[in-house]
Parts: structure tokens; sequence; C-alpha cells
């Protein structure tokens, strides 16, 4: 077999690549709710248990009282109570919920959470009122710690460990201050909303009500997510992250079958067998010739039925050469029986998708994957449905998006020999080839489940 010599700027592309990905998960963009209009319908407030018996609230938008510049609106709160303490929930409920409530299950855990808010305390009493950064989720009230305004005067509070960086442990329930209930901000967690929480500091010791009033303005919290992984679909019968370093003797498949590979031919990645680099999730194994052999198993024999194949590839631009010069992603064929999904590149600057099954002419997709220029990853995938009795269909996709079908061939494609991965029993040349997260499923996946693991990117699947 002819093998493509290496691309001399290959590597520095990866590299680049790689660095731009590690840089790319780093910064999860956050998202901030804010408020310094205070329109009444926005907001929705609560009396709180454990607030005293007979306490009461008045909560209104201030159009002119805000803080500087003069003239522009704040939240007016007014408590009435007696000897005890007062509770008041302020909710964020802009309209539509959506523009005020975050859902961590689909736009990602909360990392850490920041806060900011100006406190203005106007009473004629002395004494001081108590703001916090507040939270409902599932019906229950959260609030980190407290602030205490008994100043006359707008003052900022946006620092230090009641704002900065935090977490579901710097919450409590409201109905429990010594309770060790927190939020959920994993991607298990319900949908959140914020806002903020008052209630009397130090209260003042009397037979009749007391009367306090405090503003806010200027309120806000930032949110710092972490992108969730995306749950598997059913009937996967092999996943071969291709995380391995260079030395490893194993390359692992974690889909619960523990059909694990050997890089070859010189039994360690990186030395006789392909290289680790960067992937598109974590690292990612580079073939240039040398790959990774899987032992025959019953799972990864599909017979009549249907399957599919899917990966991240950032093959090299072999174009050039003209067809025939192979980009393999696996293979379990030996003429006329088994499968074989590979690049090939027929036109200059693109790479195109094939699939044979048995004795059948490659099948190729109709969507293209660039290979001019920098070197990027894209997501492929391949799946054939063969049900009883019809119809047979096979699809191609590129990044998460139908690229061709075709109509496959009936027949099994059981056969006894090991699965390779990064090398094909075809009689053509070898282009160079990265690949991450091979995947392959005892089923044809559907598009959206196809799009699901495209759309992941570098957050990745759930194990």
């Amino acid at each position: 077999m002819k093998k493509r010599p290496l691309s001399p700027n290959f590597l520095i592309r990866i590299l680049v690549v790689s660095l731009t990905i590690i840089a790319a998960q780093g910064a999860a963009q956050a998202q901030t709710f804010q408020d310094s209009t205070f329109n009444n319908p926005d907001w929705n407030s609560v009396l709180l248990p454990p607030s005293a018996s007979g306490a009461s609230f008045t909560a209104v938008a201030d159009p002119t009282s805000g803080n500087p510049p003069s003239g522009k609106p704040s939240r007016k709160t007014t408590h009435i109570y007696p000897t005890g303490d007062i509770f008041v929930a302020h909710i964020y409920q802009k309209p539509p919920v959506s523009a005020s409530t975050y859902n961590p299950a689909t736009q990602g855990a909360i990392s850490t959470l920041s806060s900011q808010y100006h406190l203005l305390y106007s009473s004629t009493v002395s004494g001081n009122v108590a703001y916090s950064l507040l939270l409902v989720q599932n019906g229950h009230y959260y609030h980190a710690q407290e602030d205490y305004i008994g100043s006359s005067s707008w003052t900022t509070f946006a620092s230090g460990p009641k704002h900065i960086n935090l977490t579901a442990a710097s919450f409590t329930e409201v109905s429990n201050q010594t309770s060790s209930n927190h939020p959920d901000f994993s991607c298990n967690g319900s949908p959140i909303t914020f806002g903020y929480l008052t209630r009397n500091h130090q209260p003042i010791v009397t037979t009749a009500n007391v009367t306090t009033i405090s503003s806010i303005d200027n309120w806000s919290v930032t949110i710092k997510p972490t992108p969730c992984c995306v749950s598997r679909p059913p009937n996967m019968v092999g996943w071969w992250q291709l995380d391995e370093q260079n030395g490893a003797t194993v390359v692992n498949d974690i889909a619960g079958f523990n059909n694990q590979g050997t890089p070859q031919p010189g039994g360690h990645v990186g030395t006789g067998g392909p290289s680790a680099v960067g992937g598109e999730d974590h690292g990612a194994l580079y073939f240039a010739g040398p790959y990774v052999e899987v032992a025959p198993q019953t799972e990864l024999d599909f017979g009549v039925g249907g399957f599919s194949v899917d990966a991240w590839v950032k093959p090299v631009d072999c174009s050039h050469s003209g067809a025939g010069h192979y980009s393999p992603i696996v293979d379990k064929f030996k003429s006329p029986i088994g499968y074989v999904f590979y690049l090939d590149q027929p036109v200059v600057g693109v790479a195109r998708l094939y699939l044979k099954i048995n004795g059948s002419p490659a099948f190729m997709s109709t969507g293209t994957i660039s290979v001019l220029g920098t070197a990027t990853w894209s997501h492929v995938a391949v799946t054939v449905a063969r049900p009883s009795g019809g119809p047979l269909v096979g699809t191609f996709y590129i990044n998460g998006l139908p690229a061709g079908t075709f109509t496959p061939p009936a027949g099994s494609v059981n056969n006894t020999l090991p699965m390779w991965i990064g090398k094909t029993r075809l009689s053509g040349g070898i282009c160079e080839n990265a690949i991450d997260e091979l995947e392959l499923f005892s089923r044809a996946l559907s598009a959206a489940e196809v799009k699901s693991i495209a759309d992941a990117k570098s957050t990745g699947k759930c194990p």
C-alpha cells in the first residue's frame, strides 16, 4: 500500500487548533440578569415564613430617587413589623419568563455566580435592613449572606465572599436558616429564577409596629456556566475516546463491552502506533499508517440489521493526489463481506465520506469537508437502517446535518476479522487523519441523535 508522506505543517496546525479549543473550553459564556429600571410588572414580592405574625410590607418602583445620576428609578421597600423578623422575597420575573429564568439542564451547570446592587436606607428610626441575593428553585427560596444598610447615602455592594464566586453551598433555604439544604446548580437542576431578599436586622424592641424604608438600584446577577454533557444514545456497542497519551499500550473502549484496542504495529501509542494529539474533546489519535486493532467481538458484527458509526475527524489535505488516498476511520471488511467507513478526496480542496458494505460499490456523501487552510475538526457519521421488510436507508452526516442518502444492500456483514481504527484493507494510499470519539451503535441513529452528538462538541457525551 502506498503511503503519502507526512504533511510537514500538519502537527503545527494540530497544536494551534488544539490550544484554541482548550482556550474556548475555559471561557464559558456568562449570562447576566440585571435591572435598573424596576418596572412593577417585572417584579413580584412575597412575604415569606418565618416572618413574625402581623408583619407586612409594600414594594414599589420609585421613578426618580435612584442612585445618581439623579432622576433614575429605584425600587423602594417598606417593612412594617412587630418585635421579631420579616422576610420579603423580591423575584425578578420580567416577561417572558425565559428572560429572567436560568435552566441548568439546558443552559449548563452553574459553576459560580456573582452579584451586585446599590442600597439606600431612608427610615427615620435607627437600625438597618438586610439585603441578600435570592434564588427560587422548585418552590424553595434560597439566599446568600446578607449585607446590612443603615446609611442615608447610596452604597455599592459588589465584592467579597457575599457577592463573588458564589456556589450552591453559598445559599441556604430561607425557611430554615440553619438548614443544610442548598439549590441544585448541576445539570440535573431545575430552572432557577433570581431576585433579592429583604429583612429587618437587629429588631427594635417595642410594643408597637416598626416601619423601616430602604431602596435598591442597579441589581444584577451574573452566571458562569459549565457545559453539560449529552446523554449517550441507546444501543452503543463501542466508544473509543482515543484520549490515550504516548506510551499507552491499551486504547480503551468505555461503551461497556470492554473491546480494548491495541496500538499497531509497535504496541504503544506514539511508538510504533498512532500518535497522541489534541482532540475536539480532550485528546485524540493521529493516524499516518499505524493503527489500532480491536479483537473480533460479536457486538461489532451487525448481521443483517442496522448500525451507525460516528467520530470527529481532522484530515490532512491530500486532494492534489486524487482519489484513492484514504483516511480510514473504521474497517471490518474483507471482500466480499463486512463494512468500512472512510474519507477520500477525489476533488481538490474537499473530502467526502464513503461507506462500503459487503460487495456493493462504495457509497459517497454529497456533502463535503474542506481540507484547505487551517485544519479544523468535523463531526462525521453514517447511519444504516435495514429493518426486516424494509425500507433500506443509509444517511451520511457532516457536523450534524444530512450529507447524502443511499440504499444499502441486504445481507449479513458478519466476519471473524479484527476491527481496525485508522487503517483499511482497501487497496490504495493512506492520507493522514486525526480521529476523536469513535462510536459504533447496533442500530440507525435518528437525525436528532446525530445532531445532539455533533452539537455537544467539546462538552462530549456522558460516560
